[in-house]
């Protein structure tokens, strides 16, 4: 294995794929990716205005970055709501 393929390895497996919760602050209540791969915590639910922009957005609330991942043409999949634990 070459060592491009190692890093690309390395770099790929440490990039969480879903936000941890355990992680967000007390007041997120959603994340979301952006198309170049960075996650914020939002205090409400985001949107993306219109097909040209590629980051989310609140109108209201508190916006925090999370974490860096890999970047995402399908981004507007990645938005959680936190999880209600009963």
């Amino acid at each position: 294995m070459g060592k491009q393929t190692q890093r690309f390895i390395q770099d790929h497996q440490a990039v969480p794929c879903r936000p941890d919760w355990a992680a967000a602050p007390d007041w997120a209540q959603f994340c979301a990716k952006d198309a170049d791969g960075d996650w914020h915590w939002f205090s409400h639910e985001p949107s993306v205005l219109n097909k040209r922009h590629k980051v989310w957005r609140v109108e209201v609330g508190k916006v925090e970055f999370a974490f860096a991942g890999n970047p995402s043409k399908g981004f507007r999949k990645d938005l959680y709501a936190r999880p209600v634990v009963a």
